[in-house]
């Protein structure tokens, strides 16, 4: 019976650290949870910027083919003084800075698009491991109760037939030594 206690014990601590674990796997899922509605969140900002930023690319690119593009020898010809050849040299220069800088912009809004995409998907298959993980913890105590009940009925039932047949046992020794305690009296009267 104290065997039976003992393993029952030690059952006992085994399931209550594999429930600790899920306990804890379950804390990393909710986490893991948070974490992946942020990032689809920045994830819709990122391509909303995204597509912001394309659409005042198209509408540079389209302002410059409908308006033709000067180049610098037109200005050259064009201009009536140093000063405004200077000018008109600043402007371009300015202008091309600035689409340098749209086109810089839209590479890096491009870049963290598909930075925050990749990062979404490492969550997502983070969370459906740590999913995994926790079926597998949840099986595994389930089976580890399912075992621990069924010793258990097996060492009760043993427990029960090792008693009644100790109680037999009792019950023949009590009646043998009535017998005897009858041929004591027996022997003594005669």
């Amino acid at each position: 019976k104290n065997d039976i206690i003992k393993y029952i014990e030690k059952l006992d601590k085994e399931m209550e650290s594999l429930n600790d674990e899920i306990d804890s796997l379950n804390e990393d899922i909710k986490e893991t949870k948070v974490a992946l509605d942020k990032a689809k969140k920045d994830l819709k900002e990122a391509k909303a910027e995204e597509e912001e930023q394309y659409n005042i690319m198209k509408k540079r690119i389209q302002y410059m083919y409908e308006n033709g593009s000067t180049d610098y020898i037109e200005i050259l010809l064009k201009s009536e003084s140093i000063s405004d050849l200077l000018n008109q040299v600043e402007y371009m220069s300015k202008i091309t800075e600035f689409d340098n800088k749209l086109l810089d912009k839209y590479k890096k809004i491009k870049k963290d698009v598909a930075d925050k995409k990749k990062n979404l998907e490492d969550k997502v298959q983070e969370l459906n491991e740590l999913k995994e993980e926790l079926t597998y913890e949840q099986n595994t105590v389930k089976k580890l109760a399912k075992d621990k009940n069924k010793e258990l009925a097996k060492y009760e039932a043993k427990i029960d037939k090792e008693q009644a047949l100790s109680a037999e046992i009792t019950s023949q020794l009590a009646k043998q030594e009535a017998l005897i305690e009858d041929l004591l009296e027996a022997e003594r009267k005669r």
